[in-house]
């Protein structure tokens, strides 16, 4: 076992090379600090000879008492030949009201499985918004999905409107802020570790923005989402698009 861990400031870059069959891929990740100023992506290992990664924190040079201290754990040991590869995927929308849906992940080909999800949620309107469906397109699904949930609020384990932030090891609502004069904005995460999603040759995933017409009826929101998805796949994987610039990154 290995530990490497840097200290990563203002436009600092993260180089790691070497190492026996390396057992995990990340394609992209995004993280985003509370000034949306930053980003760390970790580059496509696709040998399972030397090993390579770059991380690069696109910080800006008028906030300097930005730092981060990245610690990455890894094992040197044989990988198999079919060992799925982990890959994380950011993506950002603003949903319609004639189209209310968020894409998390597309165009994933091969064989795998889906090991969790993460939402940014920033509403552009009062009320309630967590009535919208996440669902998984499995291994050739049309307009029907293989899973279709019952709600954003189920999913993550928050029925009856989450009421305040928890977290648990599988499923979190860390995040609730909603000050006066702001956006409402939330934070949400769920873990398929005992619960893999699994496919064969694709996997869509998408979510809907939902809430409540006082009448009653689904009442279909204009929000801003980000998202990470998180899978393992035997490679070779399809590319996904490219990360948007740092400036279209930015929180509300």
């Amino acid at each position: 076992m290995r530990v490497v861990q840097h200290r990563l400031g203002s436009r600092a870059r993260l180089l790691i090379q070497g190492g026996l069959q390396p057992a995990a891929v990340v394609a992209l990740r995004n993280l985003t600090d509370c000034l949306g100023s930053q980003r760390d992506r970790l580059g496509d290992l696709r040998r399972r000879g030397t090993g390579r990664k770059l991380t690069e924190h696109q910080c800006t040079e008028d906030n300097p008492h930005l730092l981060n201290t990245t610690t990455i754990t890894y094992a040197l040991e044989p990988v198999a030949a079919d060992a799925g590869y982990f890959h994380a995927y950011w993506r950002r929308s603003m949903t319609t009201r004639q189209h209310p849906e968020h894409v998390i992940l597309d165009n994933v080909r091969g064989q795998g499985h889906y090991v969790g999800t993460f939402l940014a949620w920033e509403q552009l309107s009062n009320g309630w918004w967590g009535e919208g469906e996440v669902k998984f397109y499995i291994d050739g699904d049309g307009s029907n999905p293989t899973i279709c949930g019952t709600g954003t609020e189920d999913y993550f384990g928050g029925a009856w409107g989450f009421g305040d932030t928890f977290s648990t090891a599988f499923l979190s609502y860390p995040l609730r802020e909603a000050k006066a004069g702001d956006i409402p904005k939330h934070a949400l995460y769920r873990w398929h570790v005992p619960d893999p999603i699994r496919f064969k040759k694709d996997l869509r995933v998408t979510t809907q923005a939902l809430g409540w017409w006082p009448n009653g009826k689904f009442q279909p929101l204009t929000d801003d989402i980000s998202s990470v998805a998180y899978w393992y796949q035997t490679e070779p994987h399809n590319p996904q698009p490219p990360m948007p610039r740092r400036e279209d990154r930015f929180p509300r």
